[in-house]
C-alpha cells in the first residue's frame, strides 16, 4: 500500500482475518480481491493448497507470497521473510523487494529513508524524555509477536548480533 500498488492485489489466500489493512478489507468484501479461504475448514491445508494452485492455474502470471515455512519451492511462489528480521528498521528494506518487482526501487527507498528517519527521531525524543530516570526505575518494555504456525512467540533481543542495525 506504501508503494500505491494495492490495486495490484488481486487475491487473497489464507484466512483474512490476518489482514490488517481496512481497505484491503473493503476490497475483499467487494469481491474486488478474490478470496482463497475456507472458513467451514480454515486449517486444511490441503484445501487452500488446492485453492492456490487452481488460481495460479488460472492467473499463471501471478506471483504468490508466501511465508518462510510456506509452499516457498512451488512454481509462481516466492518466500517472504520479513517477518522473521529482528528489528523494525530491518524490516524496512522489505519494502524495497517489493517495489523491485514494480521497478520504483528509487520510490522505495526514499519511503524507506524517510521511515527509518522518522522511527529514529522517535528513538531519540524517548531517549531525551527518559534520560534523567535511573536504569533500574526505567519501563520494561517485551515486543513480541505470536506465530502460531512456529507454535510459539517470536521475541526482539538486544544487543543483536549483527551490528548494521543499532538495538532498537
Amino acid at each position: 500500500e506504501l508503494l500505491a500498488k494495492r490495486s495490484a492485489i488481486d487475491a487473497y489466500i489464507g484466512n483474512p482475518s490476518f489482514v490488517s489493512s481496512p481497505c484491503l478489507n473493503h476490497l475483499m468484501d467487494e469481491e474486488t480481491v478474490q478470496l482463497i479461504h475456507f472458513p467451514e475448514d480454515p486449517y486444511n491445508d490441503t484445501l487452500t493448497d488446492q485453492g492456490a494452485a487452481d488460481y495460479l492455474a488460472e492467473n499463471p502470471d501471478a506471483i504468490v507470497f508466501t511465508g518462510p515455512t510456506g509452499n516457498k519451492d512451488a512454481t509462481g511462489y516466492m518466500a517472504i521473510a520479513a517477518s522473521q528480521e529482528r528489528t523494525a528498521v530491518a524490516t524496512f528494506d522489505w519494502l524495497g523487494m517489493y517495489a523491485a518487482l514494480f521497478n520504483i526501487e528509487g520510490m522505495a527507498n526514499q519511503i524507506i529513508a524517510d521511515t527509518e528517519s522518522r522511527y529514529k527521531c522517535s528513538a531519540e525524543n524517548a531517549a531525551a524524555l527518559t534520560a534523567d530516570i535511573k536504569q533500574e526505575d526505567k519501563p520494561k518494555i517485551l515486543w513480541a509477536s505470536w506465530i502460531g504456525s512456529a507454535g510459539g512467540w517470536s521475541m526482539g533481543s538486544c544487543p543483536t548480533w549483527d551490528t548494521a542495525y543499532y538495538c532498537e
